[in-house]
C-alpha cells in the first residue's frame, strides 16, 4: 500500500477511524487489473475497546482512481450500514 489515508469520524458512543487505498497494475489498460481496501478502527469510549474489520476487493478493466475511489467508499458503505445509531 503506497499511502495511507485518515478519515476521523466522531459518535457518541466512540470514534472511528477509516484507512482506504486503491491501486492498480497497468492502469488506463484495457486489462488492468486494480485492488482496494480499507481498515476501519472502532475505538469505545466506555472502556477504551479496539475493533479493526478490514474489507478489500478487485477488478479487471479498473484505474487507479476509480480503486482508490472505491476503497473510500466502500469503507464509508460499511461505517453506516454498521453504526449503532
Amino acid at each position: 500500500m503506497r499511502e495511507n489515508r485518515e478519515v476521523k469520524m466522531s459518535h457518541f458512543k466512540g470514534n472511528t477511524y477509516i484507512y482506504t487505498d486503491g491501486a492498480c497494475q497497468g492502469n488506463g489498460k484495457e486489462n488492468a487489473v486494480g485492488g482496494w481496501a480499507f481498515v476501519c478502527d472502532r475505538y469505545d469510549d466506555i472502556n477504551s475497546r479496539r475493533k479493526q474489520i478490514t474489507r478489500y476487493g478487485g477488478a479487471v478493466g479498473a484505474t487507479n482512481n476509480s480503486m482508490e475511489l472505491t476503497a473510500v467508499l466502500e469503507g464509508l458503505i460499511f461505517f453506516f450500514t454498521t453504526m449503532d445509531i
